[in-house]
């Protein structure tokens, strides 16, 4: 009796990379008169993890219905012919890998050629509120740098439709160092529509942008928590966290407001078009370091 031929799961010989219910099928192999094939798949230790049949009337394939299967992980499977009078063919055997099968396997990291803290970007931690403020109300947030800056990115957004008349600035203590007037419609919450750009970079030291409302209303995107006690941790690639503190009406609250920083050298302009994290990313590239996707 012949034996099962060209094994394959998901249609490929050996594959790794496969899902968690591969499609293993086979040839048949020899004359069309056996009753049904068996079919087992053991993993590395050898247990069985499955076994299933599929009569002679059915397509000679199965897709893996048993105990879910590990991420990057190996198995061994194989197939055999059962005849009408019971007996059987010898065992014919290939293996497949899984590939990632869990997000929680994924983790990335920062790669590249070290850059001085102060020629990197700040970048608040992503947003998951929105704080508004109506006309003489006033929004801020604090930072410090250790670098030249030229420009400072903002999160904003305004209710659909309302005319708009506010006002950023960028502070070195109680002097103005740059602003912005904001005027229209909708701020489009997912454009770094909104930038304080200085004249002349900035030198390192504390600063503090102020948002303030004439017309209409303006919201602050923000996260709720203020950063960790361990934010200002360096690894020499990454964007460094924004750590200062934010303020409404002039009082402290525990949270950070959505902005960047930009350092010199200055990133390409068009980058203040994106959202928030791939803004960051971006420019990131541009200062000589870049994201990479890894594994665990």
């Amino acid at each position: 009796m012949t034996s099962p031929r060209n094994l394959t799961a998901n249609g490929l010989v050996d594959p790794i990379g496969v899902d968690e219910r591969p499609l293993l099928a086979w040839d048949p192999a020899g004359p069309v008169d056996h009753e049904a094939f068996q079919l087992e798949v053991h993993d590395t230790a050898g247990s069985t993890l499955w076994r299933a049949s599929v009569g002679s009337e059915a397509p000679p394939e199965l897709r893996y219905d048993g105990p879910p299967l590990r991420g990057r992980t190996s198995y061994r499977w194989r197939v055999r012919t059962i005849e009408g009078s019971g007996s059987t063919s010898g065992w014919s055997g290939a293996q497949f890998e899984t590939g990632i099968l869990d997000a929680a396997d994924w983790s990335a990291q920062w790669i590249g050629r070290p850059t001085p803290a102060a020629q990197r970007p700040l970048r608040s931690p992503a947003p998951d509120d929105i704080q508004w403020i109506r006309a003489g109300e006033t929004l801020e947030q604090t930072f410090t740098t250790s670098g030249l800056t030229t420009a400072v990115s903002l999160d904003l957004t305004s209710p659909y439709g309302e005319d708009v008349i506010a006002r950023a600035e960028l502070l070195a203590g109680d002097r103005v160092v740059a602003a912005q007037d904001l005027q229209g419609g909708v701020f489009p919450w997912d454009r770094f529509a909104h930038y304080i750009e200085a004249p002349e970079p900035l030198s390192p030291g504390t600063y503090r942008v102020v948002i303030s409302v004439t017309v209409g209303s303006v919201g602050w995107r923000t996260a709720r928590a203020a950063p960790p006690a361990d934010a200002r941790m360096d690894d020499g690639l990454s964007p460094l966290p924004v750590v200062g503190h934010a303020l409404r009406d002039g009082v402290v609250t525990e949270e950070t407001r959505s902005l960047a920083v930009e350092p010199v050298p200055a990133p390409n302009p068009v980058f203040r078009h994106r959202g928030l994290t791939e803004i960051c990313v971006l420019r990131s590239c541009c200062n000589g370091y870049k994201a990479l996707r890894t594994k665990r």
